[in-house]
């Protein structure tokens, strides 16, 4: 550990009270933990941390004792360096273990081999965790370098990463389950994992935390900068590990002995922040001393069996009573063997070291630096480019036989699992609570019980019977419709509201809870025991949630009757299980063709009515009733936000008339929104995105790309055409309920969604869409939806950032597609792909209008689909022209030309109007393959209206839509774009220093004595204020508290000024100049405002807005000089020491005064705007419409 004579405690506590003032929010302290984690990593030099190849391992002298093993490992982490170490796996399990680390401190002799640290690693194995204990650097068998190694931090810390990408690919672990834990130096290496890996979902360090920072104590804690340039420390680190359960153990003997006074109150406050105030506990021992003693392991052990799921008891024979609950088994000494460190030796004369060891510092630092970049020669470009970009080729293999044995096959057993209900004398009764953790409340979920027959119990009734998964769609019950995707592990699972009690066979049952995509499913084995009632609690915890990012899951096609009150309270109770926040309930016509606009003649039908009085919502979950319109020629088409079905009343046969772009166009009159249902079977959906009359496409359903797919998306969106696509399942004629969702951005929002706003949010592409993965995508800051403009003929280079992570499927291919090229693909071991963030971030080069987005996929064991999403495109548009590759628009020709023929086969009364539909929508894309492509501005069908106007310049006659289309806004620049717009001479560099909202419209500006910045803000500017009224101009103070180079702090202090344009300082104040007057203000009593309001001199002329008196800036002669612009004026003196003098005249002049004795003359000049002076008292003007002079 660090020493106490080394740790700068009076550093460390600034650095918390900074952190405390300035990341008070759960955002701006999600920012600050993404920049420890990268800091620390660059300090070790470990950044970027590369995608890492599976583990080479050598595993040897396995021995069985009372209940588990041991094994001893060498792991080579990198070409010739090993970390040594012992495997403890526990006895006797079918089920996936949980997984612990246990790093060792600086405690002599024996590290590792110590008594007391091979009875935490052999009771923890005992209770069912498969543990690891590891030699640090140059302790006991790791001898290749010395323990004083300059790069022992960073060697040690990869070890531990290797250490976990060994053990989540070990057979019969639980991936989603890792916890680390360490005393003093195994303390930090604690901390230092979790803050970068976040497979650790739970982590106990000891003894260590409190107020140091670096370089302190060992080499391994602080020999390398990983504090310094974030300004942190150990309690700040273990702060940024929320909000994943920690234990934090202080002790009276010891540097940690006030941690409940100093960093106690810290950590509580940011795991506030990070939606988890529950998740971390402190245990201080007052009388206890530096060590991991019995205590604080008997702490420990209660916390991984909560935390990681292990049970207390489990080595006790299911005919043996266990603890009771709540409590934790006593260590057994008897039954745990403490070997000699001869025998946990990995090497030996046996086991020799292998031939390829490297040996000393200088050996492993080069292998080491050389293998970090080879890894990283397989990561990213530098710069990244679309032409070279292979094209996507998107195809899938269908679900098959075997698929289904994988679905239904409960883990440690090797048959499918059948539905069952348990009675008689040999059974138990198990009566289940599941908890949400954020809450502390039950919540709704769906549960797998399996007992130890392999089969599936469920309750005999509940009110969520009828849904249980235990059919076959169409024949019976909902869902489980065969060869449907994703292909992963279900079960047969029933739904619940937190509560459920049911009789299971006696023996060992396991309780598998999930809900959702974002919250981590939770297992539970316990031993059931015939005639007897067993209370269980589970809890299922929000892992990733999405509403710190803006976004709401939903899932728009659902079909389920709403009849009544008691519908509409089950449908919302599934919601709730599925964790589907916006619903859309639908009515449909069966068979697809015929029509009547008749609620009972539709299937499913929604008594309740459709559009908005149809909304229910219960907390944050909200449905409404729509419609999917169906044809067998031109496809399914969902229709939203309507208060009625369309075509009220009407009956005809909807395989004939009308086409359905009509069909959206009725529903965008009155106010709805159209979407293709099923990726629009590839039917008349071409034609109708020529045309601009339906709003998206239905594209992830049943697991994949349907209807147009993937590729055809591609294309539509290469010919300039804003089409979004989103994810829906399609109950219950699909695997599951919502196993397909669309998740919308919607900024403003921060408990329920509106439906209104997210159906159009999600018409708009502001979204992505999965059956698992959480994937979250931006351009140079822009969200999917959004666009970025950039200059004709001009090269730019973007930023691409995406974060990826599934707790429900392993994510391995994680894709930067651009123009349906895949720009980068990320492959990630199984191991490493769920319960953890990947992130890619890639610079792009644009030299031409482009979409960007990004998808994250994997498939099952069998090669079918499993983990997919994908993000709609940010777009990009150079010289206000929408992407265009006349390939791609030749593919929908084509689609649009067999749909012609296929029409021309038919005979029906309405089919010269359906051909001469399809027909316009052929010329519309003629045209822009004649044109070159279509304009960013409006949708390419416009493209005549628009290209008219700039044919035809000296048209006057417009109509008010072409006006409306020409004069749209341009919106403001993100702030990103604007700093990228400045070029800079060689040697310069720019800062942001503030930005909106602490400044607004800023002109001018200066620093006092202090480094305060005063800026004039002419926020009224050109107008004057209405008769009565006053000035809108302000003086703004900005104060950078924090030293950190960048404003924090921001102040009126002073108003109600004219076009202020210029600022100078003196003696504590400023000099001002806002026409007509030049004002002098200061603070005298320390409340941040102008108590002294001088005006010195009036007279300055208004006539013209744009020549106004500006730019104050002190001269070599200690004189203030002033622009007066064009406007001229009679200068006289006001509250002035030279009051009474005659005026002076400024016309064709500028102007100096002298501060002591308000001294003023007029000078030679002047221009219209600028002012200043070379290191030589040179002055020099300018102009905004001439060059400098």
């Amino acid at each position: 550990m660090p020493s106490a004579g080394w740790a700068d405690r009076p550093t460390a506590m600034r650095q918390l009270e900074v952190s405390l003032t300035k990341y008070d929010t759960p955002d701006a302290w999600a920012e600050r933990q993404a920049v420890l984690r990268e800091e620390f990593l660059k300090g070790a030099g470990l950044w970027p941390l590369p995608q890492r190849p599976a583990v080479q391992a050598m595993v040897n002298q396995r021995r069985t004792y009372a209940g588990y093993s041991v094994e001893n490992v060498a792991l080579e982490t990198l070409p010739g360096f090993y970390c040594t170490g012992n495997l403890y796996r526990p006895l006797g399990r079918k089920e996936a273990s949980p997984i612990v680390l246990c790093p060792h401190g600086h405690f002599q002799p024996l590290g590792r081999f110590r008594e007391e640290h091979q009875i935490r690693c052999a009771h923890l194995a005992r209770m069912g965790a498969t543990v690891f204990s590891y030699s640090m650097v140059g302790w006991q068998d790791s001898t290749q370098t010395t323990h004083d190694d300059p790069r022992v931090l960073a060697l040690q810390t990869w070890n531990s990463l290797r250490a976990v990408d060994f053990l989540t690919a070990l057979p019969r672990v639980d991936a989603t389950r890792v916890g680390v834990t360490g005393a003093s130096g195994g303390g930090s290496q604690a901390l230092f994992l979790s803050l970068i890996d976040p497979r650790i979902t739970a982590l106990a360090p000891a003894v260590i935390v409190y107020p140091w920072t670096e370089d302190q104590g060992c080499l391994c804690e602080g020999g390398m900068p990983i504090m310094r340039a974030a300004e942190t420390n150990a309690i700040e680190i273990a702060a940024a590990c929320a909000p994943r359960p920690q234990l934090l153990i202080s002790v009276g003997n010891d540097p940690t002995e006030d941690f409940p006074q100093t960093g106690w109150p810290f950590i509580q406050h940011k795991y506030q922040l990070s939606s988890a105030p529950q998740a971390v506990e402190n245990l201080h021992l007052p009388d206890e001393a530096h060590d991991f003693g019995p205590s604080k392991r008997r702490a420990v052990y209660k916390f991984f069996a909560r935390h990681l799921d292990l049970k207390p008891d489990a080595f006790y024979s299911p005919h043996k009573t266990g603890v009771g609950q709540g409590e934790t088994l006593a260590e057994d000494l008897n039954s745990i063997t403490i070997e000699p460190p001869q025998k946990l030796q990995v090497f030996s004369s046996e086991h020799p070291r292998p031939d390829n060891a490297l040996q000393g510092s200088a050996a492993i630092a080069q292998r080491f630096d050389s293998f970090l970049s080879e890894l990283r020669g397989n990561s990213p470009p530098a710069v990244a480019t679309l032409p070279q970009a292979p094209v996507v080729d998107y195809s899938f293999q269908p679900a098959s036989a075997g698929d289904e044995e994988l679905i239904f096959t409960p883990p440690g057993f090797d048959s499918v699992g059948q539905p069952r209900t348990a009675q008689g004398p040999d059974t138990a009764t198990l009566n289940l609570t599941i908890l949400d953790t954020n809450t502390g409340k039950p919540t709704h979920c769906r549960v797998n019980v399996v007992g130890p027959d392999g089969h599936y119990y469920e309750p005999a009734d509940n009110e969520w019977k009828a849904f249980s998964f235990n059919g076959v769609w169409p024949d019976a019950g909902w869902g489980n419709r065969p060869g449907k995707a994703p292909v992963r592990y279900l079960g047969r699972f029933f739904y619940c509201d937190g509560r459920a009690s049911l009789q299971v066979p006696a023996g060992a049952v396991r309780v598998e809870v999930w809900k959702g995509f974002e919250f981590q499913p939770h297992t539970l084995t316990t031993t059931a025991l015939a005639g007897q009632t067993q209370e269980l609690q589970l809890q299922l915890s929000r892992s990733v949630p999405m509403q710190p990012h803006d976004y709401w899951s939903g899932d728009p096609h659902i079909h389920i009757q709403r009849m009544d009150e008691a519908d509409d309270r089950k449908i919302l109770g599934l919601m709730k299980a599925e964790d589907i926040h916006v619903g859309s309930i639908l009515a449909y016509n069966e068979p697809a063709g015929p029509y009547a606009g008749l609620m009972n003649r539709m299937e499913a039908p929604q008594r309740q009515g459709t559009g908005r009085r149809s909304t229910r919502a219960d907390g944050s979950y909200v449905i409404q009733s729509a419609q999917e319109y169906r044809s067998a020629h031109y496809g399914h088409l969902n229709l939203y936000l309507l208060d009625e079905l369309v075509m009220p009343g009407q009956s005809h046969n909807a395989d004939n008339w009308p086409p359905f772009g009509q069909v959206g166009q009725m529903a965008r009159a009155l106010g709805g929104v159209s979407l293709y249902a099923h990726g629009g079977y590839a039917q008349e959906i071409y034609a109708d995105v020529a045309q601009g009359n339906v709003d998206g496409v239905e594209l992830l359903q049943f697991g994949v790309y349907r209807g147009i797919g993937l590729t055809d998306w591609y294309h539509i969106l290469n010919s300039g055409f804003r089409f979004p696509a989103m994810g829906a399942c399609d109950y219950p004629a699909c695997r599951k309920l919502g196993d397909c969702k669309t998740y919308v951005r919607l900024p403003a929002v921060e408990t329920t969604p509106d439906f209104e706003q997210w159906t159009r949010g999600m018409a708009a592409g502001h979204s992505f869409f999965t059956n698992g993965p959480m994937l979250l995508f931006t351009v140079d800051g822009k969200h999917p939806g959004e666009r970025i403009d950039i200059a004709k003929n001009a090269t730019a280079r973007v930023t691409a950032r995406l974060k990826v992570r599934s707790e429900v499927a392993p994510v391995t291919h994680v894709q930067l597609i651009g123009n349906g090229r895949i720009i980068h693909e990320m492959v990630v071991p199984k191991n490493q792909g769920m319960g953890s963030w990947l992130e890619l971030e890639l610079p792009v080069e644009i030299t031409s209008s482009s979409w960007l987005a990004a998808r994250a996929y994997s498939l099952s064991e069998l090669g079918t689909p499993d983990a997919e999403a994908h993000t709609n495109p940010v777009w990009i548009y150079q010289d206000n022209a929408a992407p265009y590759e006349r390939q791609s628009l030749d593919v929908m020709v084509a689609a649009i030309d067999a749909q012609i023929a296929l029409h021309k086969k038919r005979k029906f009364e309405e089919q010269a109007q359906v051909i001469a539909y399809f027909e316009k929508s052929r010329d519309i894309l003629m045209k822009i393959r004649e044109r070159g492509g279509a304009s960013a501005n409006g949708h390419p069908s416009e493209l005549d209206v628009v290209q008219g106007m700039l044919d035809d310049p000296g048209k006057r006659e417009h109509s008010e839509e072409e006006l409306r289309e020409f004069l749209k806004p341009v919106p403001a620049k993100p702030i990103p774009e604007v700093l990228q717009s400045f070029e800079l001479v060689d040697g310069f560099s720019m800062q942001l220093v503030a930005h909106e909202p602490l400044v607004n419209d800023p002109v001018a500006a200066c620093f006092d004595a202090d480094g305060n910045l005063y800026v004039c803000e002419m926020r009224d500017y050109p107008y004057k204020p209405a008769e009565g009224g006053q000035p809108l101009g302000t003086l703004r103070l900005l104060k950078d508290r924090d030293g950190d180079g960048t404003f924090d702090e921001s102040h009126v202090f002073a108003e109600h000024l004219l076009w202020a344009g210029g600022v100078a300082p003196w003696k504590g104040g400023v000099y001002v100049a806002a026409a007509p007057d030049i004002w002098y203000f200061k603070d005298t009593d320390g409340d941040n405002r102008a108590d002294v309001q001088r005006k010195v001199y009036t007279g300055f002329g208004l006539g013209n807005q744009q020549a106004m008196l500006n730019n104050l800036i002190w001269g070599l002669d200690h004189r203030i000089y002033g622009s007066t612009a064009g406007n001229g004026g009679e200068v006289q003196h006001v509250d002035s020491q030279q009051a009474g003098s005659p005026p002076i005249s400024v016309n064709g002049r500028d102007f100096r005064f002298h501060p002591p004795d308000d001294q003023f003359e007029s000078i030679t000049g002047t221009v219209q705007f600028g002012n200043t002076f070379d290191d030589w008292g040179n002055r020099f003007l300018c102009s905004e419409s001439r060059p400098l002079l």
